[in-house]
């Protein structure tokens, strides 16, 4: 087929030049919107961690020595930010909770040595930077004292929970 108006070409290649214009701007705009919404949503993860989320402090060993009346934790750091380790009675102050086999709270103290509780002797009002291991010695943790861990049969796997302050948390065992 031989076209005799050559005319009829120029408004055709006219519309397919303004489709691969406005198809060029529209994936232009997806991909630039999709970039916007993923800054967005990585600044509201971080409001979210701000708001409540906790970092993570793994006990990664712990010794109870009953002649000393005292227990050793060796804690990580597995958050990104310094977390402290607080030995005050103050709200921002580590808290732990200790329970039996049965899962009955056996204490909830925090590490100031008030009222017969634990005391933080050696590792407290620090920072774990990240990564880092700290080894935090509490005394007044065995029989007679609030914890009363001493008193608990030897063999006896004790959980414990801790609070560093609401910006972390750690679980881990205590064998007696």
């Amino acid at each position: 087929m031989i076209l005799k108006n050559k005319k009829a070409m120029t408004p055709m290649l006219a519309v397919v030049v303004l489709l691969i214009i406005t198809v060029s701007v529209s994936g232009g705009a997806f991909f630039w919107l999709n970039k916007i919404q993923g800054q967005i949503e990585g600044d509201q993860n971080s409001e979210v961690r701000g708001l409540g989320a906790v970092g993570k402090i793994d006990v990664i060993a712990s010794e109870y020595d009953a002649n000393q009346n005292q227990l050793t934790l060796f804690l990580q750091n597995l958050d990104p930010e310094a977390i402290p380790i607080s030995s005050s009675a103050a709200a921002s102050a580590t808290v732990w909770v200790v329970k039996n086999t049965k899962q009955e709270i056996l204490c909830s103290t925090d590490w100031s040595g008030n009222d017969n509780g634990p005391k933080c002797t050696e590792g407290c009002n620090k920072d774990i930077n990240t990564g880092e291991v700290m080894k935090v010695v509490l005394s007044n943790v065995g029989q007679n004292s609030l914890c009363n861990i001493g008193a608990q049969p030897s063999g006896t796997l004790l959980t414990l929970t801790i609070d560093f302050g609401g910006k972390a948390v750690a679980t881990g065992g205590i064998v007696r």
